[in-house]
């Protein structure tokens, strides 16, 4: 009988950066246009209902729903996101881009709505020639609990975008399983 040889296959890989801007891009361009999609379908439901539903209750259905278009985007953009990176650390490359999606998604939502509602009240005050509002009895406490609510959504989004992205990245197959030869 002869003697038995086992040569080990060794790994080369590639790693670059953690942070690769192609699927942060991706999972933020797919995060907006599923918001779109689903926005889109709300309205178009809501608009056909509206006749037999009240406006209490057409408020409680777009609140729940612009929860759930939130959360599910975000999700799949981080999903997208930390799937298509090719760093091969798992949890953290996800963790990162998951983060960096949402950082950005966040940034630009709040750029656009800034630049919509700031460009429209200053041109409705200008008409009008009102300089300075002073709030209703009611509205110091509604901002309070917008404020509030808007806090506890943006921390909901961070944690879907960032499950997302760790589930995508771990999504892949292992580093183990290639083998350079």
């Amino acid at each position: 009988m002869g003697r038995r040889c086992f040569v080990k296959e060794d790994q080369v890989v590639a790693t670059g950066t953690i942070l690769q801007w192609g699927p942060v891009w991706g999972g933020l361009l797919s995060t907006f246009r599923l918001m779109v999609v689903l926005g889109l379908v709300g309205l178009a439901v809501g608009l056909g209902n509206i006749r037999s539903a009240t406006t209490g209750q057409l408020g409680t259905a777009s609140l729940i729903w612009g929860v759930v278009i939130t959360l599910l985007s975000f999700f799949v953009g981080g999903w997208i996101a930390g799937r298509a990176t090719s760093h091969p650390g798992k949890s953290f490359t996800g963790f990162m881009v998951g983060s960096v999606v949402w950082a950005l998604g966040v940034t630009l939502a709040v750029l656009f709505t800034a630049m919509g509602v700031g460009g429209a009240a200053g041109a409705a005050l200008s008409i009008f020639g009102i300089l300075a509002i002073a709030p209703a009895a009611g509205a110091v406490s509604a901002a309070q609990n917008a404020a509030i609510g808007t806090l506890i959504g943006l921390v909901l989004a961070y944690i879907a975008c960032v499950v997302g992205a760790m589930a995508g990245a771990n999504a892949r197959g292992s580093v183990d399983d290639v083998r350079v030869r």
